[in-house]
């Protein structure tokens, strides 16, 4: 199934991701007055620190709704494109069965939370200690500079890589949810170049789309603000977030599709080795960390034990 059929069939979690993400800018945008009235009452550098003490305030309630509401959204659309990969079509109610598939796994946004962090810890830990993109092209002079970026957009993809090892929780529908966690980060370790190319291929254009994203909306509200006599430097402030509201629903929903769809297509192919299981767990906390909450959890998850 394409990428993109899965991705514009499934937009209500593209339009939940926005609207989680607008609210985080409304608040912002709310706050931002107060704070810039008390700024005002000091020197410039009391003004950067209020300044500073809202942004602080902005983030708390970023990470606020990001995990409580953000995180739950983010695992439902995980669990539909591993379904409309497995089953080659999407399926009915989508978001009510994405939503309904997190349930039954996760039980609660705080396990899901925990799951999503022992993932992501243990892939970037492997990684870390497996071949870098540097070792490929280091016999190059003067490619220093390419490695740095290179590696750069691999830092990125790795963010998307978490959901696909997500992903294989899903579809180990009956397996204990923290040892298929760790199947899944071993999948992708067995086929990493692959999976990781296109994403970074992917994350690489997006970044460029991003940049011409914050430009667009710079100039925008610059105009915008003119026409107030409001200093047009501080349109990169609304402009900033918009983008990352963009960003958020729009643009890292594609990049997840079109990494899960890779790891999905890889993952009937791919003959599981339960010797890196050990190598792993040598390499990573993380990874013996889920390890041993599976061992601990052979059960499905409960309340009682989140």
């Amino acid at each position: 199934m394409k990428a993109s059929t899965i991705y514009f069939s499934t937009m209500k979690f593209v339009w939940m991701k926005l609207l989680l993400g607008l609210v985080v800018v409304i608040v912002a945008a709310v706050l931002f007055v107060p704070f810039l009235l008390i700024g005002t009452m000091f020197d410039f550098t009391g003004l950067m620190m209020v300044m500073i003490a809202w942004l602080a305030c902005v983030y708390g309630i970023r990470h606020l709704v990001m995990q409580y509401f953000g995180y739950m959204v983010k695992a439902g659309h995980v669990a539909v494109i591993t379904e409309s990969m497995i089953q080659q079509k999407i399926p009915t109610n989508y978001f009510e069965f994405g939503l309904q598939q997190v349930k039954e796994k996760f039980v609660s946004s705080n396990a899901f939370f925990i799951v999503d962090k022992l993932i992501s810890g243990a892939v970037r830990q492997i990684q870390g200690k497996m071949e870098r993109i540097g070792n490929w092209l280091n016999h190059i002079p003067g490619i220093g500079v390419i490695v740095q970026v290179l590696n750069l957009f691999i830092s990125i993809s790795l963010n998307y890589i978490d959901e696909c090892c997500l992903g294989y929780t899903f579809y180990q529908k009956d397996e204990n949810t923290f040892k298929s966690a760790a199947k899944g980060i071993v999948v992708y370790a067995q086929n990493w170049k692959k999976i990781l190319k296109s994403a970074a291929v992917t994350t690489g254009v997006v970044l460029l789309v991003m940049f011409g994203t914050v430009i667009s909306l710079f100039f925008g509200f610059s105009i915008l603000l003119s026409a107030f006599n409001i200093q047009s430097g501080f349109a990169i402030i609304p402009a900033i977030f918009l983008t990352l509201a963009i960003k958020s629903s729009f643009i890292d929903s594609w990049i997840l599709v079109k990494t899960m769809c890779t790891y999905m297509e890889i993952v009937p192919e791919t003959t599981v080795s339960f010797d890196l299981y050990g190598k792993f767990s040598k390499m990573s906390s993380h990874f013996r960390d889920l390890l041993h909450q599976g061992d601990v959890y052979e059960e499905p998850l409960s309340e009682a034990q989140i």
